[in-house]
């Protein structure tokens, strides 16, 4: 299947959704349920884009979905143990 231009445009629009959805994780909610919620929501919007531009939902494209999913926060999440780990170091040298 050659990309279309809309395509492209409804891949870059969909990306950006679920780029603003992660602020879900700047609210008040608890970081379980914010990951929840926003598993739900990116799932629905990579459906929504997998539909609106006839690709075809399997069972594979699905797993695809929840194992991209789950390698991409493993990463973030020890990006950021790290990231806290360094600040800590250099607060405790203040000290």
């Amino acid at each position: 299947m050659l990309p279309t231009a809309f395509n492209t445009i409804s891949v870059m629009v969909i990306s950006g959704l679920i780029g603003v959805a992660t602020f879900i994780f700047q609210t008040d909610l608890n970081y379980f349920v914010a990951l929840i919620v926003h598993f739900i929501i990116t799932v629905l919007l990579v459906a929504i884009m997998i539909v609106v531009n006839h690709w075809g939902i399997t069972l594979q494209s699905l797993w695809l979905i929840v194992i991209a999913y789950v390698v991409i926060w493993i990463v973030l999440r020890l990006q950021q143990e790290r990231d806290v780990r360094e600040i800590n170091a250099k607060l405790n040298k203040r000290k």
